[in-house]
């Protein structure tokens, strides 16, 4: 084999390592991004349910005060499940 044969081959594997690696950075980063998106918009509902449960609950408060039976919360609401009940 002649050495510049050996070179241009260590230099092609290296170029395709470092392409591969490129890419394999970028994606996880791709996923590193989606999971902070993901966790805004896990925050972002659970701030809205909390803020539409509070307002059931002074409805229901109101409803109450003028004499009605309010009608009784889902369980769904008001029970915490664990993450492998939801699937």
């Amino acid at each position: 084999m002649d050495a510049a044969f050996v070179g241009a081959v260590f230099a092609g594997l290296t170029g395709l390592t470092t392409a591969i690696g490129g890419l394999l950075l970028n994606r996880q980063r791709q996923r590193a991004e989606s999971v902070v998106d993901l966790e805004s918009e896990v925050l972002d509902l659970r701030r809205k349910f909390e803020s539409a449960l509070r307002h059931i609950y002074a409805l229901r408060e109101d409803i109450a005060r003028h004499g009605l039976t309010p009608p009784e919360i889902p369980d769904e609401l008001t029970t915490r499940r664990d993450r492998r009940d939801a699937i």
